[in-house]
């Protein structure tokens, strides 16, 4: 009697070790899916931002572009004023506009991420 409660004993302990392994490893698991979430969270709001300057950037230019037509079609000889539109802005290295991971990050970006990401980044340098 005494041999079997001890086996019972050590069978839930080895059960309950087995848990606590398991119950680590998905908490491994779901903090690592967060941490990657979250980059790519991240990563996808830069791109955003990134975007939302280019469009920017092409309405201004092109609202400059038909303020010049516009004054080019006017008489010539009437005085034309000037005014301006809006000031086109360009970073002025590409480091101004380069988003970097560190080795950890890249590690647990997700391939679609890692194209997304280059893409981004040759548009930029381009």
């Amino acid at each position: 009697e005494q041999k079997l409660i001890q086996q019972l004993k050590d069978e839930e302990a080895e059960i309950l070790k087995d848990m606590e392994k398991s119950i680590e490893s998905i908490t491994n698991e779901v903090a690592t899916h967060v941490t990657v979430s979250d980059v790519n969270l991240e990563l996808r709001k830069k791109v955003i931002g990134i975007l939302k300057e280019k469009e920017e950037s092409a309405e201004c230019l092109k609202n400059s572009v038909m303020a010049i037509q516009e004054a080019m079609c006017k008489d010539m000889s009437e005085p034309v004023s000037q005014k301006t539109t809006c000031f086109l802005t360009a970073p002025e290295i590409f480091e101004d506009v380069a988003v970097t991971f560190s080795e950890e990050e890249w590690k647990i970006l997700r391939k679609q991420d890692k194209e997304l990401y280059r893409e981004v980044m040759v548009q930029n340098y381009e």
